[in-house]
């Protein structure tokens, strides 16, 4: 792995083994902070593209409710036209993260989103993109 954004609520990561961004949210985030960890993201994509992302909220803490559609609409879009295809996103323990998870995929249009509750399931699905059963 090769850190390419480090802060106290987002580490941004390629995975060089597999060509992939790994994306490890921290603590608790509000619409602003989502804004700002998206354009770390952005930037980390212009410096490292590819097509696939594994995006961490296992250690997340709170509600991000307030930014989903913003996250449905506009970071996957984004993402979409950085050439990201596949994005799969490990839920914390806490219902109300997987609850916002799962209210994004609705303005969800421009990229493949599949929501997991453990990292190994996640990672295998990414490896076997774009074939995969699901």
């Amino acid at each position: 792995m090769c850190c390419l954004f480090d802060s106290p609520g987002l580490r941004v990561s390629y995975d060089t083994t597999n060509g992939w961004l790994y994306n490890q949210w921290i603590g608790e985030h509000t619409s602003a902070t989502i804004k700002e960890g998206a354009e770390a993201v952005y930037a980390c994509l212009d410096r490292q593209p590819c097509t696939k992302i594994l995006s961490d909220h296992s250690l997340l803490l709170g509600n991000w409710q307030e930014a989903t559609v913003w996250v449905g609409q506009q970071k996957f879009a984004r993402l979409a036209a950085q050439g990201v295809t596949h994005l799969a996103w490990v839920h914390s323990p806490l219902y109300a993260d997987q609850a916002a998870m799962e209210h994004t995929l609705f303005f969800t249009k421009m990229l493949r989103v599949v929501i997991f509750g453990d990292m190994l399931s996640a990672y295998n699905w990414l490896l076997c993109c774009p074939n995969c059963p699901y």
